[in-house]
C-alpha cells in the first residue's frame, strides 16, 4: 500500500514537470501519452539536483560527502558539469522520449566525450594511482580517467594516448552532431565564416539576377492566354468551326440548290432502287410539252376544219 502511495506521488510529480517541459514551445505539445519517459527524466532531474547542491553549494555532511565520492570519484573534476548533462537529458526525455534512435545516439556521443576529457585529464594531472592518493585521482579525470588513460599512456607512451584520447573526443562530438566524416570540412568552413561574421555578410548580399531568394516565395507563373481564334473566311476550312455549306461551289456558280449526283447502285447496298431525280424531273418537263403541244395541235385542228353544214334534202 505504502509503495503504491509512493509510486503515485512520484509519477504525479513526474507528469507535472514533464507537462510544464512540454508546454514550453510547440514542439511537443501533442506527445501521446503512451510514449512518455517522464519517470526516468525526473529521476535525472532528481540527481542533477543533488549533485549540483554538492558540487556547487559545497553541501555538507554525510550526505554532501558521499555525493563528492561518487561524482568526483567517477569523473574526477568534470563532476561540476553533471548537473547540467543530467538537467540535459531530463529536458529531452520529457520533450522528445519517442526519438529513441536520436536519444542514444547523443549518450554514446556524449559517454565518449566525458571518457576521453577524463583520459586527458588522468594524463594531464601526472597520472595519479587510486592506491597512492583517491583525492588526486578525485582533482584529476576520476576513475574512469584513470581506468582509459593509465593502459593506453603504459603500453603506448604519452605521446600516443593523447593524440588517441583526442581522437576519441572528436570522434563523440561527430556523433552527436550527427555529422559524417565527409562533411567535416564543410562544417568547420562553415564554423569558421560564422565566427569571424562573414556568414551574416554572405547571407545579407542581394541575389544575383535571376535568382531566387530562399526566403521568399516564387512569384505565381502567368498562364499562357489561349490563341483567338483567327477570322474565317467563307468557303474556306481553318478550323473547327462549322461549314457554311454542305460542298464547297465553282466560282460564279449561283445555284446553291443543285442535286448532288445520285450514288453508285454499288454503294447504295441492297434495297429498292431510288428513282432518278433528275429523270423524274425530265419526264414532268416532257409531259408538260406534250400537253402544251396537244393543246396547241387541237385548237389548229378546229381553226382549219370547216364548220358544218347540214345536207341538201
Amino acid at each position: 500500500m505504502l509503495g503504491r502511495v509512493l509510486r503515485g506521488a512520484w509519477m504525479g510529480g513526474a507528469h507535472v514537470v514533464g507537462g510544464t517541459a512540454r508546454r514550453v514551445g510547440s514542439g511537443a505539445r501533442d506527445l501521446d501519452p503512451e510514449l512518455r519517459r517522464d519517470g526516468l527524466a525526473f529521476l535525472l532531474l532528481g540527481l542533477a539536483i543533488v549533485i549540483a547542491a554538492r558540487e556547487w553549494f559545497d553541501l555538507s555532511g554525510i550526505a554532501g560527502d558521499v555525493i563528492h565520492h561518487v561524482a568526483a570519484g567517477g569523473v574526477g573534476v568534470l563532476g561540476v558539469l553533471l548537473p547540467l548533462v543530467l538537467v540535459g537529458m531530463a529536458v529531452r526525455l520529457m520533450r522528445h522520449p519517442e526519438r529513441a534512435r536520436a536519444n542514444g545516439r547523443v549518450s554514446i556521443g556524449l559517454s565518449a566525450i566525458t571518457a576521453a576529457a577524463c583520459g586527458l585529464l588522468h594524463v594531464a594531472r601526472d597520472r595519479p594511482s587510486p592506491s597512492e592518493s583517491f583525492a588526486a585521482v578525485e582533482s584529476a579525470g576520476g576513475l574512469v580517467g584513470w581506468l582509459l588513460g593509465e593502459p593506453l599512456s603504459v603500453l603506448l607512451s604519452v605521446w600516443v594516448s593523447v593524440p588517441l584520447l583526442v581522437l576519441l573526443a572528436v570522434f563523440g562530438v561527430l556523433v552527436v552532431t550527427a555529422t559524417p566524416v565527409n562533411r567535416v570540412p564543410e562544417r568547420v568552413a562553415h564554423l569558421g565564416r560564422r565566427l569571424t561574421g562573414s556568414a551574416g555578410a554572405t547571407e545579407g548580399a542581394a541575389p544575383a539576377a535571376g535568382a531566387e531568394e530562399p526566403g521568399r516565395p516564387a512569384p505565381p507563373r502567368q498562364r499562357r492566354s489561349r490563341r483567338e481564334p483567327a477570322e474565317v473566311t467563307p468557303g474556306e476550312y481553318a478550323a473547327d468551326e462549322a461549314f457554311t455549306q454542305p460542298h464547297e461551289l465553282a466560282p460564279g456558280t449561283e445555284d446553291a440548290t443543285a442535286v448532288m449526283p445520285e450514288a453508285s447502285a454499288a454503294s447504295r447496298g441492297p434495297g429498292p432502287a431510288r428513282p432518278d431525280v433528275s429523270a423524274v424531273q425530265d419526264g414532268s418537263t416532257a409531259d408538260q410539252d406534250g400537253s402544251t403541244a396537244h393543246q396547241h395541235g387541237s385548237s389548229a385542228e378546229q381553226a382549219l376544219h370547216a364548220p358544218p353544214t347540214q345536207p341538201l334534202p
